[in-house]
């Protein structure tokens, strides 16, 4: 691995490589953490995957990838468009604290 004064801005990672033998892509799912902000995976993944689809988890909760992704692609009507919008329940019965 390149060490401090060797180090590019962007280097290549393995997403992009998939992503230029096989785009378009059918479809990405994006279920980010609450610590990932991927700003620069989307950047790949829109200009290079070309996905036809986008599944989106953690549109609800503050400060997930999934909310501003959500924005993002709502922003743009000529471009992407919502084609299905709900929740789901991991457990038939509610949490109890």
């Amino acid at each position: 691995y390149p060490r401090g004064e060797e180090l590019f801005p962007y280097l290549w990672n393995g997403l992009d490589v998939v992503c230029l033998h096989r785009q378009p892509v059918d479809m990405v799912v994006i279920d980010p953490g609450n610590k990932a902000p991927m700003v620069a995976e989307w950047q790949i993944i829109e200009t290079v995957c070309r996905p036809r689809w986008v599944v989106l988890h953690n549109i609800n909760l503050p400060n997930h990838a999934g909310g501003w992704i959500y924005q993002y692609l709502l922003d743009r009507p000529k471009q992407w468009r919502q084609q299905a919008l709900g929740r789901y329940a991991l457990h038939p019965e509610s949490w109890t604290l």
